[in-house]
């Protein structure tokens, strides 16, 4: 075996794969939502500096 051989291991019973989609999704949306508001934050900042305005 070379060193960039590996073996897969494919004995895993069902609760070893325990995958909820919908809580996936939602997961995924409140990131994305998180990222926004981070973004718009980051955005705001910038103009309030380029205006020279606090906040």
């Amino acid at each position: 075996m070379s060193s960039t051989d590996f073996e897969l291991d494919d004995n895993f019973g069902e609760d070893d794969v325990n995958f909820d989609e919908a809580s996936s999704k939602l997961s995924a949306k409140e990131s994305l939502e998180k990222r926004r508001l981070i973004d718009d934050r980051w955005c705001f900042k910038k103009y309030a500096e380029k205006k020279q305005v606090g906040f």
